[in-house]
């Protein structure tokens, strides 16, 4: 928080663990242009692991392979992180809609919290 103004806001966009299936391994295909996307998804207890394959449909030949893992935090791993960083959660949101955020229901987990002041 050190580059964010006092009184500034902080918009985070993060996925939410709540509603990961904590047993779901997903694998799907998908075609575009002249590309074959082969996209895998689990996760552990830690992380949840994305990789996605991209192939030449009709060469075969491997384009390249991309790897993203991401953290599972929770809404209260935040709150500790975000007031030991100086801010305060002002809203939290469920989705791009900015409906109510339900750990256990909602799409995503969007947080807007504000730098406190120093006095």
């Amino acid at each position: 928080s050190a580059n964010l103004k006092e009184g500034g806001t902080l918009v985070l966009d993060y996925l939410n663990v709540g509603i990961l299936d904590s047993n779901k391994n997903v694998t799907s295909v998908s075609q575009a242009d002249a590309y074959t996307f082969y996209i895998k998804k689990w996760q552990d207890a830690l992380y949840c692991y994305k990789e996605i394959k991209v192939e030449e449909t009709i060469s075969g030949i491997v384009k390249g392979t991309y790897q993203e893992r991401v953290r599972k935090y929770n809404l209260s791993n935040f709150e500790v992180f975000m007031q030991n960083a100086g801010l305060h959660i002002t809203d939290t949101f469920g989705n791009y809609a900015l409906e109510n955020y339900a750990s256990n229901a909602s799409d995503r987990l969007i947080i807007i919290a504000r730098k406190q002041s120093n006095s």
